[in-house]
């Protein structure tokens, strides 16, 4: 009975995400698109959906294909949808795969407050699974300057966070390389 009731959750999730899909199609529809990303982050609140809306990688292959200009109306769902996924340490390879990083770093500065903090917070949870090279490849450390400039009282204990896991992560990347170096 519980395996049916979670069979017919994930039927349902991707009947949703199939419909999401077909909405994102019409990026001339604006109030398509945004109702196509309001449902997918809605549904991806809870962490028990996100390994199934993740399953659905046309979704994001298609919204990495398009420019910043395309999806700088929509930016506010699309970051909200992307730090809900960034959440669950199995998205962050497709996540830096189909460089939403180095979008955000494109539309940080359309964006307003909220969608700030949601980005830092997809680049601390990124950062801690440990895909530095290709983050700094995307331009990650242009997005955190860009937050200390906006001098966000409140965001200065997260990027101190974000810069410690650097930090740690470049240190282990040292001490690795010199742990297999031989003298």
């Amino acid at each position: 009975m519980i395996n049916k009731k979670c069979q017919l959750e994930n039927d349902f999730i991707s009947r949703i995400c199939k419909l999401a899909y077909e909405g994102l199609q019409f990026m001339q529809d604006s109030e398509t698109v945004d109702l196509s990303l309001l449902s997918l982050s809605i549904m991806s609140q809870n962490d028990a959906n996100i390994p199934e809306i993740a399953k659905h990688i046309e979704i994001f292959k298609y919204l990495a294909e398009k420019t910043p200009l395309e999806l700088n109306k929509h930016a506010e769902m699309l970051i909200m949808l992307i730090m809900n996924l960034s959440m669950s340490a199995d998205n962050h390879h497709m996540l830096v795969k189909f460089k939403f990083i180095n979008l955000f770093n494109d539309m940080i500065e359309n964006v307003d407050e909220i969608c700030h903090s949601h980005i830092l917070t997809i680049l601390i949870q990124i950062f801690k699974n440990e895909f530095t090279e290709e983050i700094f490849g995307q331009q990650a450390h242009k997005i955190i300057i860009k937050l200390l400039e906006k001098d966000y009282p409140h965001f200065k204990s997260d990027i101190i966070k974000l810069i410690n896991v650097i930090l740690i992560l470049i240190y282990w990347g040292i001490s690795n390389t010199l742990s297999h170096r031989r003298f």
